[in-house]
Parts: C-alpha cells; structure tokens; sequence
C-alpha cells in the first residue's frame, strides 16, 4: 500500500530488516521461561544479527543514490519483494490510515485521497497507488 503526494518529493519504502539482537525481544515474553534464558537464548545469540548490522538494510535504503526516486516498494533485508497479501488489501490500508490519522488528531486522509491503491510488486511499473496533489 502506498500514498504517494508527487508535490512533496518525499518517498516511502517498508523493509524488514531481519532478525538483530536487540532489547526489543525483552517486550514479547519470549524470553521470560527458565528453558528461553538457560537454552535457547545461547544458539539465538549465535545465529542472530548483532544490532550494527541489523541497522544495515534501513540506513542502505534511507540513504542509497540509487533508490532516491523508488516509492512503495518492500524489501526484505537488502532484497524488493512482494510484500504479504494483508498489507496490499486496500480496505486494511483505508482502516489503518484512518485508526492512525484519529490517533494523531488529523484529518481521515490525505487531501483529495480516495482511496489507497496496493504498492506495485518488483515487476510492476507505475499506476499503483493514488497520486495527491
């Protein structure tokens, strides 16, 4: 799903940047059994990103000449692909813009927005997503 305002220049792109060790994990639960702390937590230490390298794919896309004009695409890690099939429903998109929008006190959409349109996949070319001017 994207929202693209063609007066602003700025682009947005979703990337999941794989699994890093970082404190974010102590808010899960996950890691709050005797058998998580004393077994698991050891290989996962050994099979995971430190957090340098899991800061990685989102520095590279924030700041890589290359994708400065690519808009509404969706990586995993360093590599665009199709992103799951709830996130390109563009009744959810509707809903979460405008749960999101209520939260922050503004208005339901973008100007002039009617609807949010799915990102295009890796292979698509344009007229996915709704242009605001």
């Amino acid at each position: 799903m994207t929202f693209v305002q063609s007066s602003t220049g700025v682009t947005v792109n979703c990337v999941h940047p794989g699994v890093a060790s970082t404190e974010l994990g102590r808010h899960t639960g996950l890691h709050q059994s005797p058998f998580s702390t004393t077994v698991l937590s050891p290989f996962f230490s050994l099979l995971v990103k430190g957090p340098a390298l899991g800061a990685q794919p989102s520095v590279y896309l924030s700041v890589a000449p290359e994708l400065e004009a690519v808009t509404g695409r969706y990586y995993d890690v360093l590599t665009e692909t199709e992103p799951a099939p709830q996130a390109l429903d563009p009744d959810a998109a509707r809903r979460l813009w405008d749960a999101s929008s209520s939260l922050l006190g503004l208005e339901a959409g973008p100007p002039g927005q009617t609807a949010p349109g799915p990102a295009p996949g890796p292979t698509e070319t344009g007229g996915a997503g709704v242009v605001v001017d």
